[in-house]
This record gives structure tokens, sequence and C-alpha cells, in this order.
């Protein structure tokens, strides 16, 4: 773990978990995936030795969005069963943040950025852009993502709204699991979005993390 000092507060990075709830991806090469089960029983677990070692406060940032079961399951428990505050975010639902700095997301027209589009394609080509294969990069909107778009719910994430028609097969939404611009994507949006949704995380945690109690 990385120690920080965050307004006088000592505060440990923990490490990211590799693998999450991605059951929708199934048909694609190198797939890994957690049953929900399991991602709550592994953050549970994670929490509850930290917690033993006298840790009170505990920021979990959510960058899948299969996740969100298993994890609200996990904080549902820790929060019943331990003196610990826990607080889940997530990097999708912070799109009012890094969504300004798109070019080609156009809803209206259906034009979705997804994944492995500008936002996603931006932000690997600003961390580590030796991943990026930049004679492979695609433009692709998706007819059915556009369709499951219009959908009559609100507040719902991308894989909400697949399973509100049944979807459970990334590839029936795109045949290569991509989907949005890709070379639209440019390193510069990536740092521009990690310094801005940085920026939030740093004010909302200063605000709801470092000024909460922790019940004894």
């Amino acid at each position: 773990m990385l120690k920080l000092t965050a307004d006088g507060i000592d505060v440990a990075l923990g490490p990211t978990l590799p693998f999450g709830h991605s059951p929708t991806h199934h048909r694609f090469p190198g797939y890994v995936s957690l049953q929900p089960e399991t991602l709550t029983g592994v953050v549970k677990d994670v929490v509850t030795s930290l917690a033993r070692q006298g840790f009170r406060r505990f920021v979990i940032f959510n960058v899948g969005g299969g996740n969100w079961g298993g994890l609200e399951n996990a904080v549902y428990h820790l929060h019943a069963d331990l003196r610990v505050r826990v607080f889940l975010l997530g990097w999708f639902e912070m799109a009012p943040i890094w969504s300004r700095f798109l070019e080609s997301h156009h809803p209206e027209r259906g034009e979705h950025d997804g994944h492995a589009g500008e936002l996603e394609t931006s932000c690997v080509l600003a961390a580590a852009p030796k991943l990026v294969a930049l004679d492979s990069l695609e433009r692709y909107h998706s007819p059915l993502y556009a369709e499951i778009d219009r959908l009559p719910f609100a507040n719902m994430n991308m894989n909400e709204r697949a399973r509100a028609i049944g979807c459970w097969d990334m590839g029936e939404i795109s045949p290569s699991g991509m989907w949005g611009d890709a070379t639209a994507a440019d390193a510069e949006i990536g740092e521009r979005i990690f310094y801005a949704v940085a920026d939030a995380l740093a004010i909302h945690v200063r605000t709801y993390v470092l000024r909460s109690e922790v019940s004894q």
C-alpha cells in the first residue's frame, strides 16, 4: 500500500482488484469474471482485514458497471457488521465530469461513446500508450445500444438497460465488443479527464470522508 497524507490525516492507497463481475463479455478472448457473491466476499475480506488493523474509513472506487450488485452487497454487510464507514463511488457515474471533454458523444444522433471508444482509449493513451494498437482504432455506433438508450427508464447504467431487454451478451451490442469513436481519442483528452476526475474526487473525499465521524 502507498501511504499518503491528506488534510493532516494519513491515507493508505490500496491496490486495485484485477477482476470484477462482467458476465456479458463471455464470447471475447481473455474473458475473466467473478460471481457477484465472490466479489462481495473479496471486498468484505479486504476491508475486514484492514479494519482489524485499525482502519476506520474506506473509499471504494468502482470502474466496472457490472460490479455494482456485488459491491452494494459488500458495503451493506460491512456497515452492518463493522464499526467502520465505507464510501462507494463510481467512475462511470462521474459522467458529468468527464463527458464534457468528449467530441464524439452525441446520443441525440445515436452516437454513443462506449467500450474502447473516445473516453477509454484517450485514458489509456494518457496512462499506458503502449497498450493501444493505433493501427486498429475503430469507429462504430451500435444501433442496438441507441435503441437501449431510448428506453423510458431514468438513472439506469448500460448494464441495467441491457438487462431490461434481456441482453446478457455484449456481442449483441457490438460484434467486436467496442462502440464509440476510438479514432477521436487523444492522450491530452485523457490527461484532462484524469485531472478533472481527480479534482472532483478530492473535493468529495475532503467533504464527506475526511470530515466524517466514525462510531466507536
